[in-house]
Order: structure tokens, then C-alpha cells, then sequence
């Protein structure tokens, strides 16, 4: 994003540091990045994106843009070849962000939870809440935040549709949750409670006639985990 149209963005919406990532690890949009965030350390801050779905890499790029490049967190899609990126396999880069503190941004794949509802009558803008709110969903189940307590957990648009639907998830899909994982905690409205959510930032010329947004957690979920 050109700096001239960050500094609009930002000024409209009343947003002090904004966060950047690269769909594009082992290119030079991440080290990019960190120059940006060397150079304007008030205004940016810089997430690490991993070559998922290889753990191995992905460990050796996070230490790469932690350590050597000062990201503040990582940034990783809901999903990895139309897999959930909460499964199993995927663990041990949970347990390396939860060692290290990390702040973990998730955003969707475009995918349209794989669903020719969604995909066949080009319901692109839906799939992606959906996609938000299934993988918080992922999460809860896997029992991740609760597992993994010193991650800082953000997800993409207001969480999708989990906002409206944790009371209607507690009442009625609780026992679903402990039938797939009985040792869980807590249920599902709890287990979100400590999960911040974005919303997306457009400039009025952008957005014409749509609300304002300058009622972002987004950025206040920056500010106070990084």
C-alpha cells in the first residue's frame, strides 16, 4: 500500500499504527516491509507471512521475521489448501507464537469455505465473514486460545458472523462442542472473550455512502499487543 494513501486511510479513520503483511513469503515484500516499519516506526508495524503448509519452514521463516527483521507478530489465512488451519498438523507453530508471545493476525483465503453455495453465485464478500467465522470456530474447538494463552489472536471483519451467533452457539451447539472435544473449558461465547476482531478500513472515496471506520478494534488490538 503507497504511503500517501496509507496516511489518508489513517487519518480518516483516526488510526494511529497500521499493520502490514505479505501474502508473498521468500520475496522481498516481507523485508520491504520491515524497511517501512525501520523507517516509520510510529505509523507501521509488520506481521511475518509463512510458505504454509510446510511446518519447517514456516518455524524457520517466523524466527527469520521475529528475530531478524522486528515483525511484531504473524499473519497466516484461514485455511491452507482448503484445510483448516487449526488442524493438528500446524501445532508447532502455535506452541512456537504461544512461547514467544506472538500476535497472530488471520485473514481469509478467498476460498469461500470451499462451498458451491457460496463459490457458484459469486458470493465472494460473504464467503470471506464466513471464513472468518468458521476458523474462530476451528479455534475454539481445537481449544487453541485456551491452549495456547499467550498468543494475541486477531481475526479479519469483526470475527464474521461469530459476533451474532456465540449466544445461539451456547445455547443450542455447546454439547456439540464437548461431544468433539469433552475436555473443553468453556463454551463458546467464553472461549471468545479474549479474541480481538478487525474491522476494514475505506476511505469515504472508497466507500461512498457506507458507515464510517472509525470504530476499529483493529487497531486498538495493535496498539495494545504490540
Amino acid at each position: 500500500m503507497p504511503k500517501q494513501f496509507s496516511d489518508a486511510v489513517q487519518g480518516f479513520a483516526g488510526v494511529a499504527r497500521e499493520g502490514m503483511w505479505s501474502k508473498l513469503p521468500h520475496t522481498d515484500s516481507p523485508d520491504g516491509d520491515a524497511d517501512l516499519v525501520r523507517r516509520y516506526p510510529d505509523r507501521f508495524l509488520g506481521y511475518v507471512s509463512l510458505p504454509l503448509p510446510h511446518v519447517d519452514a514456516s518455524l524457520a521463516e517466523m524466527r527469520r521475521g521475529m528475530d531478524e527483521l522486528g515483525m511484531c507478530g504473524v499473519a497466516m489465512n484461514c485455511s491452507v489448501f482448503d484445510r483448516s488451519i487449526a488442524e493438528q498438523e500446524f501445532e508447532p507453530l502455535y506452541v512456537e507464537m504461544d512461547r514467544r508471545g506472538a500476535v497472530l493476525y488471520f485473514h481469509p483465503s478467498g476460498n469461500g469455505i470451499c462451498s458451491p453455495m457460496v463459490n457458484d453465485y459469486g458470493l465472494g464478500a460473504v464467503g470471506t465473514l464466513m471464513e472468518d467465522t468458521v476458523l474462530a470456530l476451528h479455534l475454539i474447538v481445537r481449544q487453541i486460545p485456551h491452549r495456547f494463552p499467550n498468543i494475541k489472536v486477531i481475526i479479519s471483519h469483526l470475527g464474521g458472523m461469530l459476533p451474532v451467533s456465540l449466544n445461539r452457539l451456547d445455547q443450542i451447539n455447546f454439547d456439540s462442542f464437548t461431544v468433539i472435544c469433552p475436555s473443553h473449558p468453556a463454551s463458546p461465547l467464553a472461549a471468545s472473550t479474549a479474541t480481538p476482531s478487525d474491522t476494514v478500513h475505506l476511505p469515504p472515496s472508497c466507500a461512498p455512502g457506507r458507515p464510517s471506520a472509525r470504530d476499529s478494534c483493529y487497531q486498538a488490538a495493535i496498539g495494545r499487543c504490540c
